[in-house]
């Protein structure tokens, strides 16, 4: 496997994570995949973590992008300056992680382009995490780069990171024979007995490490040992310092305690920890101990292993005194002295409890959130401030949140939660405790407490206080707190709220009640213009006012500006939540061209981010988009992965959507008694689907349903709630809804007139419902006799039908204009290209006059990629020139 993909290397790039336990043989099928590549002429980048190094931001990325330090000029403004700021070289804003990847996967790939790459990261598991996070990026994306990455890890710990989407190759032990073949093989193996051969290959169980190993230390007793093999190798490895002399042994622990450390800072240490001068002897009896290699300035442990067991071997108070030594000797690099000299101190110890947070603080400003958590985490148990203990723990409490490790920060909180703290911070208390653990069974519970933190938190920080509200009501919209709660929310955002305009009051009203406060809401709507947004929260939480009070007609140009800004900033993360809320207003308003790669970017971009709600939501809109064009087992299996992702959230919007794409599906597929089961339990309080707003998005669908099903007096209630709810507001949604069910419920004789005054609103905007509406009317009028005049409806239906590519309904509306006598041909499939979402997507982009590079930044992938892309598009669309696009895209569209 690890041959295919060097030998591949210079046609295209791939990724592979070789796990298993140590000395299982990871490195040593590394070292032969370098040795094959720099064969075959490949450029190879081998790089070592260390645990020293793990908080330490970008120490291990630093020295793998070291040797490409000249492509830096090359990189857009953005990507170098996010690069200088990661290594610390200037003071600008703190860059986001995915900004820092695009950089280095554009390095790489760069560098790549002139002769091909391999890059080897041994033992993975102790790169520090911002690092971690960029090779993952990076090795997710590869493709047409001609970079292959080769990772080693241990099957033990979280390395969450390495498995969203790459391969992994498992190492297990070798068989009863490689073991024989390898033990003959040892050093020490020709002086062993029968009965130690045997003894050995018991328990080294396959390892090839410990086959290799124990030969050597059979007199040791370790058939008397117990414990997980690593720990019986760790101490058969300390039987060798027995033996050392203590200056020799002094030196491996300072070595150990820095496994970066050049030779020359190893012996220092050791000097400074001793007090006196090292003679070389023990530099040579270290480099005889079989524990490590000297080679010029470098002294390696022949394996991990054997670094743990001399650390752990030595009394903690030698570590220490061996921390405290390097963090003399690094006293002009400030982190990495500082974290030894954390590590040397037992007690609480203000100033250097001052000097971490500083050090996160650094480390927040080069976008190394987790090692700023980290440092925190440590400040805050070497301070005496109890104060000051709350505030860092809340904080990196915060940051961990925004990492998206819910399960590192919730102990943080628990922690904080016992200090002291101004009602300021209990309210990010509360507000972050929200967001990392929310427990949708306890909507209600909830609720009370966060309002009661945003009523104490307003006197003195309304922006708190707001984000409480915003919170709370964002809540209700997931996991319905009762009415008695969102009405109390109501109160609390009328009695703090300043700004009426203020985004989040616009955002909580609607989320609290978008029935009642949607009318005012959405007038104010009208009077935000997208074009001036500068901060993409804001146009955030307008696009998802408008999403929520239904006036998606609105909703478009704040999502797709907040998107923009977000591209622009590399904010990867946010992007799901806006992606889905974009496309499945652009599916509900047959835009598949932005609907179909916006929801498949949201779900890529969910399950690389671990951010599951958005892949249930993406799934759920591609679940609609599916449903109304007709595709019934395309929309089923969507929605059943859907509910899948989101079983244990108790995210009630996503439940909701899922049920409307399986009505709209059995609809289209002519099952008017599923389509009414279905559509009927958004109505139904106490129903997993029920969503108190969302429930008029298909009320519309159900009312069809039910008039043919002859169960139209049980929807006729709800019509007339819609129409209280109508009555005060102009939301485009609201209103379709209504006069769409009043003319399919309504008689014979009244029908017409109301088909005609909904279709005479202004819908160009919404082909979908007009050609729903369109085909309604042409039945009726077929149905009452009125041959003649069912033709120009049904004629127009199958038009809007074909364009959008709705063929089920196309196929149901040329049968209703056959019974009248006329005919229309079959139209040819309108995705007849196979254009894939990505594809499209890559095109709507280049045909706005976007360059390669522009793409690959907005989409998190290389320009070569985006390149590779439309080489596919070009014949795909029957073009030949970049400038042809976007006829050629508008004939797609337009049929």
């Amino acid at each position: 496997m690890l041959d295919a993909l060097v030998d591949g290397a210079p046609r295209e790039g791939a990724a592979l994570v070789v796990r298993g336990p140590a000395g299982i043989g990871k490195t040593a099928l590394l070292t032969l995949a370098a040795a094959r590549a720099a064969h075959l002429g490949l450029d190879v980048t081998e790089l070592r973590a260390v645990p020293a190094e793990r908080h330490q931001p970008f120490a291990a990325l630093h020295q793998l992008l070291r040797p490409l330090r000249g492509g830096f000029t090359s990189l857009a403004d953005p990507h170098r300056q996010a690069l200088d700021a990661a290594f610390g070289r200037t003071s600008d804003p703190a860059p986001d992680i995915f900004l820092i990847s695009l950089a280095t996967l554009e390095l790489l790939g760069d560098a790549a382009a002139e002769r091909p790459r391999l890059v080897v990261v041994e033992d993975a598991q102790w790169l520090d995490r911002p690092t971690a996070d960029v090779l993952g990026f990076v090795a997710r994306r590869l493709g047409v780069d001609r970079v292959v990455m080769l990772f080693s890890v241990r099957d033990t710990g979280d390395h969450g990171w390495l498995g969203q989407g790459l391969p992994e190759l498992e190492l297990g032990p070798l068989s009863v024979d490689e073991s024989e073949e390898l033990l003959a093989r040892a050093p020490s193996a020709a002086d062993l007995g029968p009965a130690a051969r045997t003894e050995i290959l018991r328990l080294a169980g396959g390892n090839p490490l410990a086959l290799l190993e124990l030969p050597s230390v059979t007199s040791t007793g370790l058939s008397a040992e117990t414990g997980p093999l690593p720990v019986r190798l760790e101490r058969a490895f300390t039987a060798r310092l027995e033996h050392l002399d203590p200056l020799a042994r002094a030196l491996l622990l300072v070595a150990a305690a820095d496994e970066r450390a050049t030779l020359g800072e190893v012996v220092a240490g050791a000097e400074e920890m001793l007090q006196t001068e090292l003679p070389a002897r023990a530099v040579a009896e270290a480099d005889h101990s079989d524990l490590v290699d000297v080679v010029g300035q470098a002294l390696r442990f022949r394996h991990p292993l054997m670094a743990s067991a001399v650390y752990h071997a030595a009394p903690i108070t030698e570590r220490v005194a061996a921390h405290r030594a390097l963090g003399r000797v690094f006293a002009g690099d400030a982190d990495r002295s500082l974290w030894h000299r954390a590590a040397a101190t037992l007690a609480p110890e203000p100033q250097l409890s001052a000097e971490l947070e500083s050090a996160a603080e650094r480390a927040r400003r080069r976008g190394a959130n987790d090692v700023a958590v980290t440092a925190l985490e440590r400040a805050a148990a070497l301070t005496t401030d109890a104060r000051r203990r709350g505030r860092m723990l809340l904080l990196a409490a915060e940051l961990a949140f925004e990492l998206g490790r819910p399960h590192r920060a919730k102990p943080l909180l628990e922690q904080a939660a016992l200090q002291p703290m101004t009602d300021a911070e209990h309210g990010r208390l509360a507000l972050t405790r929200e967001l990392v653990d929310p427990h949708p069974g306890e909507a209600a519970a909830r609720s009370a407490e966060l309002l009661a933190s945003a009523e104490g938190t307003a006197p003195a920080d309304i922006d708190l206080a707001l984000d409480l509200l915003w919170l709370v009501a964002s809540r209700s919209w997931w996991a319905d707190p009762g009415r008695s709660a969102r009405t109390r929310t109501l109160e609390v955002i009328d009695r703090v709220a300043t700004d009426p305009d203020d985004p989040r009051v616009l955002c909580g009203l609607g989320y609290a009640d978008a029935d009642a406060r949607g009318g005012a809401v959405v007038d104010r709507l009208r009077h935000a213009r997208p074009a001036g947004h500068t901060d993409p929260r804001t146009a955030w939480m307008l696009g998802t006012a408008a999403v929520v009070t239904g006036a998606w007609d609105l909703a478009r140009g704040h999502l797709h500006a907040s998107i923009q800004m977000l591209r622009e900033q590399g904010r990867l993360g946010q992007l799901p939540r806006l992606l889905v809320l974009n496309s499945m207003v652009a599916a509900r308003m047959a835009d598949w061209d932005v609907a179909e790669p916006e929801a498949a970017e949201a779900r890529a971009l969910g399950a690389e981010t671990g951010q599951a709600t958005w892949v249930g939501a993406a799934d759920s809109v591609i679940a609609l988009a599916s449903a109304m064009r007709g595709e019934h087992a395309e929309a089923l299996a969507a929605a059943d992965r859907a509910d899948e992702a989101v079983a244990e959230l108790g995210t009630i919007f996503v439940r909701s959507s899922t049920s409307l794409a399986r009505g709209l599906a059995a609809s289209a597929a002519g099952d008017h008694e599923g389509a009414f089961d279905q559509l009927l339990r958004l109505f139904v309080a106490g129903d997993p689907s029920y969503h108190w707003t969302m429930r008029w998005w298909g009320l519309a669908d159900l009312a069809h349903a039910a008039a043919r099903t002859g169960r139209g007096d049980d929807v006729l209630p709800l019509v007339k709630e819609l129409e209280g709810v109508a009555a005060g507001t102009t939301a485009v949604v609201v209103h379709l809804n209504l006069e769409a069910a009043q003319a399919h419920l309504a008689d014979d004789r009244a029908a017409a007139d109301l088909f005609e005054r909904a279709l005479g609103r202004d819908l160009d905007q919404w082909p979908y419902q007009r050609a729903r509406l369109l085909l309604a009317h042409g039945e009726l009028l077929r149905r009452t006799r009125r041959t003649v005049d069912a033709r120009p409806p049904l004629r127009e239906a199958v038009t809007v039908f074909d364009r959008i590519g709705a063929r089920a309904w196309a196929e149901r509306a040329r049968q209703e204009l056959s019974a009248t006598g006329e005919t229309m041909r079959a139209w040819s499939p309108r995705r007849a290209d196979g254009l894939t979402p990505q594809e499209l997507q890559i095109a709507r982009l280049a045909a706005e006059g976007r360059t390669n590079r522009e793409i690959a930044q907005m989409l998190f992938i290389s320009h070569r990629t985006v390149g590779s892309h439309l080489y596919h598009v070009f014949p795909k669309l029957g073009i030949t020139q970049r400038s042809q696009l976007a006829a050629a895209l508008a004939a797609r569209r337009d049929g």
